[in-house]
Parts: structure tokens; sequence; C-alpha cells
């Protein structure tokens, strides 16, 4: 699958369900921030409200792939047909119990769901209160709050995605957030992941080969078999050497694993110029080829990240097959 294409059980889905109450689960910054960028974008340009609910940093990073995507979000504001609110400063006004009369929590959700359903406009609102509230370890609190948001589906037509990052390790908790909505995008559990830094020097890339492929031995089971070994090796190599050689800058490298995939994300420290081009037979053409999906981001604290997603077994199950 090429890059912007989306897949199925993602926001861009929910958001097309004018009643969804869904529950996406992300495993890192830059791919909710890729999740959002596209449905939400997509969203706006199918003439739908949209009212985003988030921390300020992943605001200001999926407005950039909102951007980049092609939607006009000064236009869409003007127009009353986006909306953003600070999460972090509803999440006190809810706290605190600062609820009615002007400048309240409930006033601003209401203002900001009767701007975006204007003119008979659907409306697709994002929020990440509730993420906030789970961090703090006041889940009582994040329910009340999803139980105040199905209050709201009643008297407006719109379809709401919650936002929560993916957990260490199952529990009851989890299970009830997932039973309070419709539906879930993403995994709840987040899997092993691996960091390192690279310095731009020769042989950078080969290095950060090796990485991946320490990392996926350490792992062991199907994760560390052919073909996945192999082609984790070709994409990683692939990803550093495009920092090393068309960036010219020291990188860091990122993989992780969840059910059915392993994601590899190479950050640099210089900015996208231009759309990346997918030439077939080298670079990234090989990565698209390989890859279920893949994509870039620009992330919060500058530069590029380029990532890409290859398919693999769920734990447990043999070694992966010819493809």
């Amino acid at each position: 699958m090429s890059a912007g294409m989306a897949e199925p059980g993602t926001i861009a889905q929910v958001a097309a369900d004018r009643h969804g109450h869904a529950v996406h689960f992300y495993g890192h910054d830059d791919e909710l921030a890729d999740s959002l960028g596209r449905g939400l974008g997509e969203a706006l340009a199918a003439g739908a409200g949209v009212v985003m609910i988030a921390t300020a940093a992943h605001r200001a990073a999926s407005e950039r792939q909102m951007t980049a995507a092609g939607a006009d979000l000064a236009a869409a504001t003007a127009s009353g047909a986006y909306a953003t609110l600070d999460a972090a400063a509803l999440m006190q006004r809810f706290l605190a119990g600062d609820r009615a009369g002007p400048g309240g929590f409930d006033q601003l959700l209401d203002d900001a769901l009767q701007q975006a359903t204007a003119a008979g406009r659907r409306a697709v609102v994002y929020g990440e209160i509730v993420a906030l509230l789970w961090e703090a370890g006041l889940l009582s609190a994040a329910i009340e709050l999803e139980s105040r948001w199905n209050e709201l589906r009643r008297s407006y037509s719109f379809s709401l995605v919650c936002g929560y990052p993916a957990q260490r390790g199952a529990s009851a908790a989890l299970d009830e957030v997932c039973r309070l909505h419709s539906s879930v995008v993403g995994s709840p559990t987040a899997g092993p992941r691996a960091v390192r830094g690279f310095l731009l020097a020769q042989g950078a890339a080969r290095a950060a080969r090796h990485f991946v492929a320490d990392t996926l031995r350490q792992w062991g089971g199907p994760w560390a078999g052919d073909p996945l070994a192999v082609d984790a090796a070709i994409v990683v190599g692939e990803l550093a050497a495009n920092a090393v050689v068309h960036a010219r800058s020291d990188f860091t490298v990122t993989i992780s694993r969840r059910p059915g995939a392993v994601r590899i994300a190479v950050r640099d420290d210089v900015a996208r110029a231009a759309p990346l081009q997918a030439a077939p037979g080298h670079g990234l053409g090989l990565v698209n080829t390989l890859a279920t999906r893949w994509g870039v981001q620009s992330p919060a604290a500058g530069g590029k990240l380029v990532w890409a997603e290859l398919a693999a077994p769920f734990e447990g199950s043999g070694p992966p097959g010819p493809r």
C-alpha cells in the first residue's frame, strides 16, 4: 500500500460514520499525527465540520499533516467548519466542576458543536481529554466524561474519536474503555520497542541494519525469521541511507511491534522540502514494495520522520511463510 492510502479501521473510516463513537489507541505521537491529519483532513474536504480537542503538541503536528494533505485550515476556521480546543485546559475545568455558565466546560463544548454542525454540516470530533484523565489515574472521571459525550451525541449529529496512547499490558480498565465505545482503532496494548541514535558517518546505514536485525533476534520466535528479518533490514537500510546521503544528518531509528506488524521509523534533522517520491526499484521504491504502508511526518520538534510497517505474524504463530 502506498503512502497516504487509508487502511481499514482508521480515523478516516470512523469519521464517515455520523453516529460512531470510536476509541483510537496509538503507539507513537507521529502515528497519531498521521492518522488525525489524514482522517480529519478528509472529513474537512468532504464538507464536514471538525472539532479537535487535543494538546498543543498534538494539534500542531496534526495540523501540519492536514495542511500538507491540502487542507486550507485558515478558510475552514473562518467558515466555522474547523475549531480547536485545548485538552489540558478543558480537563482542568472538568475536574474543577466548572461546567455551566459562559466559558464553562459544557458551554465551550456546546459552542464548538453548534458551530461545527451549522448549515446542516455533519461533524467529526477528536478528543483526548479522556486520555489525560487516564494518564493521571482518574479513571472514574474519564468514564464520567465518556458518558457526557454520549449525552451530547443525543443533541448533535457528530462522530467522535477518543484518543488514548496504547498501554503496556492488558487490564480490566482497558476492557472497560473499549466497552464504552462502538469501535476500536489500533491495539490497546503496546508491544516492545527499541530506539537508537546514529551519527552521520560512513557505515551508519549498515549499523542501523545490524541494530534492527539484533532487535528482531532478541524478540525471538517468528519475529526473528525470514523473510521479515530480511525485509526489515532492507527497509531500515534504505531509510537510513536517505538520512545520510540526502539529509546529511544524524538520525534515530525506532523499531516497535504490534500484533501482525513491525514498524520501523527513521528520524533526521532536516525538514521535508518536497513530497518524497517512491521511484521503482530502489530507495523508497523498495520500501513501497516491501511495506504494507509507509509515510512521512514532520515532528513537532522539527526535522522529518519516515516510517514503514511490515506485515509480521502474530506472536505464538509459526514462522512466516513465503510471500
